[in-house]
């Protein structure tokens, strides 16, 4: 039950390269988890499913190259998501969903990669 209390996580600069699927169990209450400064290079799908609090997501200075649809999936709070510094190559389609693109798309492009 104290786990499910949190609300932010911060686990930058740790040397973490995977995120496995139910890393994130049992921590429904999570609003801010910042992952950066990391060498996460494979984000399994569905790691953040149940975080459905989740308002800001920081992925930066990692080693990202593939999102995938579902890499994202259930995230339907977020509202500000930090990619800066990745080696992004693939975004697979609806990799957002579609709530998601149609509100940030725009604005997270352009301050993100720009």
């Amino acid at each position: 039950e104290g786990l499910s209390l949190l609300e932010e996580l911060e686990l930058n600069e740790n040397k973490l390269i995977t995120l496995e699927r139910g890393i994130f169990f049992g921590l429904i209450g999570l609003r801010t988890l910042s992952l950066s400064s990391n060498n996460i290079s494979l984000i399994e799908d569905q790691v953040f499913m149940n975080l459905n609090h989740l308002e800001i997501l920081d992925l930066s200075e990692n080693n990202i190259a593939i999102l995938t649809r579902d890499t994202f999936f259930s995230l339907s709070q977020l509202r500000k998501l930090f990619l800066k510094g990745n080696i992004l190559t693939i975004l697979g389609d609806h990799t957002y969903g579609k709530v998601f693109f149609r509100r940030y798309f725009f604005s997270f492009f352009f301050r993100y990669f720009y």
